[in-house]
């Protein structure tokens, strides 16, 4: 099965838990999809769950390509849970273009 296909024909049909279930892949490799293809520009429902390592990398990670709006699409989580977590890892950068269209 083609991952990346089925990312981008299923992004609203299924969340960020499901899917990397269901393919067997890590949040890292389908965030890589995500950001590839620019899928995080599409709104996303949230997901109400505690933050785990995982995510705080990826806000890492993509802090100097996306604001905040879009690594909350990504992460399927809202714009002001991923905002209190931004300041809460520090990033000022991202904090600094809150807002901001990339």
């Amino acid at each position: 099965m083609d991952k990346e296909k089925y990312i981008i024909n299923n992004y609203f049909e299924k969340d960020i838990l499901k899917m990397t279930e269901f393919l067997k892949i890590d949040f890292y490799d389908y965030c890589d999809i995500v950001f590839k293809n620019k899928l995080y520009l599409k709104n996303t429902s949230n997901i109400a769950r505690k933050w785990e390592e995982k995510e705080d990398d990826i806000i890492k990670k993509y802090s100097h390509d996306l604001n905040i709006r879009y690594i909350s699409n990504m992460l399927w989580r809202s714009y002001y849970a991923t905002y209190q977590r931004v300041r809460y890892l520090g990033i000022d950068n991202l904090i600094q273009k809150r807002g901001k269209k990339k």
